[in-house]
């Protein structure tokens, strides 16, 4: 009986330490305060300006963002997370890398010091005239220097592309470059198509009822060079069609060019116009012609013609213009009533080529040096070989000498290290030279 109330007393009082241990150690408190990166931040040399936009990344995951308020200073704030201690945290100063750091425990180490450096930016100022859309989008767009910039223009249902205005590289085409030197403006130049002829495909004439629920393609002779934007068909009876144009690959059909792949509604009893993305067609060069439909007749086919036709079943409603065609048809020797209609463009004389700069072929040379099997030669405008000064550079060299071309009016300086397996030498003692 004494034993048993002893136990109970002992047990008793094993709960109540537990209960004074539990309440003694509170749980450790989760970190809140955020991890915190800091430093220089410059830009081509300068110290960057107030209002700078400063971006963190965690494995491609933009983590914060802020903007500097003091010149050549950031600071910019990461939240805390469990799951970023020991990650990469890179640092970008107007989109382009400027440095990394890691992500710690900001309860031990609040504040990291990482000195952002990136190289001469400008911007690339993006703008449309008339209905259309390029790549990259509308507006401003932050580049280091010396990027070259892909650009595209597409244009808008009824219109076509004309020109680029601004220093691209190839302003007739609907996708070039740009070179990232200075600031730029670039406008991509849109015009409404008028003037609809035809520029492939079938004339008028009777026809019988094609069947429905085909894969269809037509192989034609473009008779004139220009935009294609309308997708012509003659119709029996109401149903829906789609339709498309593939290149010709030594008479089979070759590439998808250009697809709808979404139905269009047909009306009977004449030649019916369908929505097509402005595709350019050349004169002389053979295309394929493609459809299906739902309904028996909703295209019209040419009786008593030749030409080359591909056939197989495709049911309608599911159906999506592949690329390639593929395979598996039955061939014909038949014409459908289909044609291609757009603005015929009449081609240009070339615009005069641009002279540039008088330049000079000058050869630089020195002594072999023993034990070299490579040379490393650099010439810059700069006595300091600085950052950006550098016009000439090529460190697989493997004679004594190399012939480079430069402009007239200016001072050169060169110099130049010998390598091998080992390493490389310093370099020579500059030498200028003056044109």
């Amino acid at each position: 009986m004494n034993r048993m109330k002893w136990t109970k007393g002992l047990a008793g009082a094993l709960l109540a330490v537990a209960l004074c241990l539990s309440l003694a150690a509170p749980a450790l408190a989760v970190p809140t305060v955020p991890l915190t990166f800091a430093g220089d931040v410059t830009i081509g040399g300068a110290n960057a300006p107030i209002g700078t936009g400063i971006t963190a990344e965690i494995e491609s995951t933009q983590v914060a963002s802020a903007t500097t308020t003091m010149v050549g200073r950031y600071a910019i704030s990461v939240p805390y997370d469990a799951s970023y201690i020991g990650k990469t945290v890179v640092l970008k100063v107007n989109g382009a890398v400027g440095g990394q750091g890691t992500y710690v425990n900001p309860e031990t180490t609040p504040l990291v010091t990482v000195n952002l450096v990136v190289a001469q930016q400008y911007t690339l100022t993006m703008a449309v005239s008339g209905s259309g859309t390029t790549t990259p989008a509308v507006g401003d767009h932050p580049y280091a220097g010396g990027t070259v910039v892909d650009i595209t223009a597409t244009p808008a249902g009824g219109w076509q592309f004309d020109s680029w205005t601004g220093a691209v590289a190839a302003p007739t085409s609907a996708t070039t470059t740009v070179t990232m030197n200075a600031d730029k403006t670039v406008t991509a130049n849109f015009s409404e198509i008028t003037g609809i002829q035809k520029l492939i495909g079938a004339d008028d004439a009777p026809g019988g009822n094609q069947g429905s629920n085909n894969f269809i393609l037509r192989r034609y002779q473009a008779v004139a060079t220009g935009n294609m934007a309308e997708f012509r068909v003659k119709c029996g009876v109401n149903g829906n069609v789609k339709v498309a144009i593939y290149a010709d690959n030594s008479g089979e059909p070759g590439a998808l060019i250009t697809a709808m792949n979404t139905g269009q509604a047909v009306t009977a009893g004449a030649w019916r116009t369908l929505t097509f993305t402005s595709t350019n067609i050349v004169s002389g060069t053979y295309y394929w012609l493609a459809f299906n439909m739902d309904t028996t007749g909703a295209i019209q086919y040419i009786s008593g013609t030749s030409g080359t036709a591909l056939c197989k079943a495709a049911t309608y409603s599911t159906f999506t213009f592949p690329d390639p065609a593929g395979s598996g048809f039955v061939y014909g020797a038949s014409s459908n009533e289909i044609a291609g209609w757009g603005v015929i463009v009449v081609p240009t004389p070339p615009a005069p080529p641009t002279v540039s700069a008088c330049k000079t072929s000058i050869e630089f040379e020195w002594d072999a040096s023993a034990g070299a099997t490579k040379y490393w030669l650099q010439v810059s405008t700069d006595p300091g070989f600085g950052a950006g000064t550098i016009v000439f550079e090529d460190d697989e060299i493997t004679t004594t000498s190399q012939i480079v071309w430069l402009c007239f009016g200016n001072t050169y300086y060169w110099h130049v290290g010998a390598g091998n397996a080992a390493g490389w030498s310093g370099w020579t003692s500059g030498t200028d030279i003056v044109l």
